[in-house]
């Protein structure tokens, strides 16, 4: 006979059902797998997904990534990984104390405000408000039957600008706060117009062309498609006239909308300060017949 003590029987560790690893990743990228002892592949992905989330709102708002390659490939791309990333997550996991679930919840919130927050500053949807811009952007149209059409519903890379200027043709967006001679009424709004004359500059308007220092604005090609109209009524102070110049200062930007004849834009106002300018407009996501990038 042995005289040897069995061993000590170890109880089970008690926990949860398969699929609150799942809601736990729901809450908070690759929970589950954290809590159930695999860290490693937690923190990878969380890593790996919120990098992706970063690359894919940058991607939308960059002028060389097609749109429907950006939203449509790239976006099925993440959700794949999100969906196999639950599937990982469906295992068991030690029960852990009730008050924690409060910690978790307060965690999906603050982080879905941070990763919201940090792709913000990549890219941000715009709604085109009117058809200043037409017929390159437009705002309310009617189709047949005078039945109303969607507005045009834009990307706007916030990054186009970190490490450039912006360049003459490019459509920008911009905050109306602070410029002077703007009407009250327009203070506090977002705009967007092409950028016509930079620091430097001396435009004018000739025959429907823009003209910087007395030759005919071709580049880019999209000047040689735009006619530019006079507006002589309705309050402009400067190109209130054929060949009527107007000097650009520096860290300024004369910029116009493609609709000349409907067009609030510095022909009324003056300058647009370079300090207000809040991002480049690059393609068009909606409605499906206007999707593309903007020329």
């Amino acid at each position: 006979m042995s005289d040897e003590a069995p061993a000590p029987t170890v109880p089970p560790i008690p926990c949860y059902k398969p699929w609150v690893g799942v809601v736990l990743s729901f809450l908070v990228t690759g929970l589950g797998p954290f809590m159930a002892g695999r860290k490693r592949l937690g923190v990878a992905w969380f890593m790996a997904l919120l990098m992706f989330a970063v690359f894919w709102r940058w991607a939308l708002g960059a002028s060389l990534v097609p749109a429907v390659f950006a939203l449509w490939i790239l976006g099925g791309i993440g959700f794949v990984l999100w969906v196999i990333m639950l599937w990982k997550s469906c295992t068991a996991v030690p029960r852990f104390k009730k008050r924690l679930w409060f910690l978790f919840g307060g965690l999906f919130v603050v982080i879905g405000l941070g990763q919201g927050e940090i792709s913000a500053l990549f890219t941000q949807p715009f709604k085109v408000p009117t058809g200043a811009m037409s017929p390159t952007l437009q705002g309310s149209r009617s189709g047949t039957n005078d039945h109303a059409k969607a507005t045009d519903h834009l990307f706007v890379s916030r990054s186009a600008y970190w490490f450039s200027k912006p360049n003459r043709g490019d459509v920008i967006v911009f905050k109306t706060d602070g410029i002077e001679s703007m009407h009250s009424s327009q203070q506090g709004q977002i705009y967007v117009k092409r950028v016509v004359g930079l620091p430097g500059d001396r435009i004018s308007i000739q025959d429907g062309r823009v003209m910087n220092n007395g030759v005919s604005v071709s580049d880019p090609v999209v000047f040689t498609k735009l006619k530019y109209e006079i507006v002589a009524k309705g309050g402009p102070q400067y190109l209130r006239q054929e060949g009527e110049v107007f000097d650009v200062p520096a860290d300024s930007y004369f910029v116009l909308g493609d609709n000349s004849a409907n067009s609030y834009d510095s022909r009324f106002w003056g300058v647009l300060p370079a300090k207000n300018v809040f991002g480049r407009a690059t393609k068009i996501y909606w409605p499906p017949d206007r999707v593309g990038a903007i020329e």
